[in-house]
């Protein structure tokens, strides 16, 4: 997933130049941003069940106790 956010970074990074002298900043960062979208959305997807799982695991042991 970061593969591709990885890209245009390096892509921006290399032709900095040429980024700078066609005033692309703002577009080069909406692409990495739309490159992140899809990994921040399973990164938050699976602290959401990391945590409704951990959770469980403590009231199953607290209602044991």
């Amino acid at each position: 997933m970061y593969e591709n956010a990885s890209q245009v970074v390096t892509e921006a990074i290399g032709g900095i130049r040429t980024i700078s002298s066609f005033c692309a900043n703002k577009r080069v960062i909406e692409s990495y941003s739309q490159k992140c979208q899809a990994s921040m959305k399973q990164s938050i997807r699976s602290g959401v069940i990391g945590g409704l799982g951990f959770s469980f695991s403590y009231l199953v042991s607290y209602l044991a106790y």
